[in-house]
């Protein structure tokens, strides 16, 4: 006999006089084949039965290779299993085995490698009935991956037509830029005075903004926006966001602290933290309590070696808690009287947590908010 076998280590010892009789019929969640070292079946519990529809008289002196569906059958999955028992003394898988009508019954099975007080060596297969929670599992699968796909046609068509419609907004501002300049002084005048051009204006702007968000959504998720990490400086993003937001800042009067001595840079991609810090800082200054000058404080610190804490905290309208979780959904909007596409903060979100980061919100309604994102900072 080979010394590389499990027949050479110590074997368990077991008491033939009542062990099978009492495991056969009482067995009741777990099925039980008794088996000599060639896979030669001797005996199976009653529980066996109501899994995979064999009577005691359909398996013994057959070989349990039977149960074992045909695909495994020419993989010579039962020889695999035989000889993994006798060189390690078990064996544990998950598989498909035969039912007697045909079916494919998922199984979690475990063989174990043993001997009675007479010297009686035995191969006792356990199996499990996991054939309905192996299913769910499967079609818990195939849900997941239909509404990846739908969310990702969605996005695909989010951008694509955010792009296409570039192109003709575009050419309206042109074309209205030609408009004006061909009008006479009087006519342009009068429409000056109506505010019809300034209204044009404005809607033609907001037009654009939200392609833009509508674009930036589906460049988010696709990984289309993704760059490559530097070492980039807080204070020198957040200058070239406040430069572009000047008229907001500067109609608000909006006061504007930052504090970025505990972590000065961190290795992101300067736009997508040009993009966080832009959508936090036209919030905090968009949502402002009409009672009050907005107060804006940013802030980070180091955590730990490996993550990085932005804090944007602001003086605002606030959000009531019920609300709490609806902020960072796309299009949700939760301060209704103030124009916005609700797509900021969720884009916010979507560029932190591909990053393997987090965003936290700590609000109360008619206080303020404070948005806490955690960059897991990578060397």
């Amino acid at each position: 006999m080979s010394h590389n076998t499990f027949q050479d280590k110590e074997i368990k010892q077991i008491d033939t006089s009542t062990f099978f009789t009492e495991v056969m019929e009482n067995s009741q969640a777990a099925g039980v084949i008794v088996m000599n070292v060639n896979g030669i079946m001797l005996d199976s519990s009653i529980s066996v039965q109501k899994v995979l529809g064999y009577a005691k008289e359909d398996l013994i002196g057959n070989y349990y290779g039977l149960l074992f569906v045909p695909e495994d059958r020419l993989k010579n999955l039962p020889e695999v299993e035989l000889k993994t028992v006798k060189q390690k003394g078990s064996f544990i898988d998950d598989n498909y085995l035969l039912h007697k009508k045909g079916a494919y019954i998922w199984i979690h099975g475990e063989s174990i490698y043993t001997q009675d007080k007479e010297g009686n060596i035995f191969i006792i297969k356990v199996i499990f009935d996991i054939n309905e929670k192996k299913l769910l599992e499967e079609q818990l699968t195939h849900s997941n991956q239909k509404l990846v796909n739908i969310n990702n046609d969605l996005e695909n068509f989010i951008y694509t037509a955010s792009h296409d419609l570039k192109a003709p907004i575009n050419n309206i501002d042109g074309l209205l830029a030609s408009v004006k300049e061909e009008l006479d002084s009087e006519c342009k005048k009068k429409l000056e005075e109506s505010g019809i051009l300034e209204m044009l204006n404005i809607s033609i702007q907001k037009f654009k903004n939200t392609l833009y968000d509508l674009a930036s959504i589906g460049k988010t998720q696709s990984g289309i926006a993704e760059e490559l990490k530097s070492r980039v400086d807080f204070k020198e993003v957040l200058d070239q966001v406040k430069f572009d937001l000047m008229d907001d800042i500067e109609n608000s009067h909006a006061k504007i602290y930052d504090y970025f001595t505990e972590a000065s840079f961190i290795n992101f991609s300067r736009k997508n933290l040009r993009s966080i810090l832009y959508n936090l800082l036209s919030n905090a200054i968009k949502y402002a309590s009409p009672e009050r000058i907005p107060e804006i404080i940013i802030r980070t610190s180091k955590v730990r070696e490996d993550l990085i804490l932005l804090e944007v905290k602001d003086n605002g309208l606030g959000i009531s808690t019920k609300d709490h979780g609806k902020v960072f959904s796309m299009y949700e909007r939760i301060h209704t009287h103030i124009e916005g596409t609700g797509v900021g903060l969720n884009i916010v979100k979507r560029i932190v947590e591909n990053n393997g980061g987090k965003i936290e919100l700590e609000s109360q309604e008619g206080k303020g908010s404070t948005f806490k994102i955690y960059f897991k900072e990578e060397e």
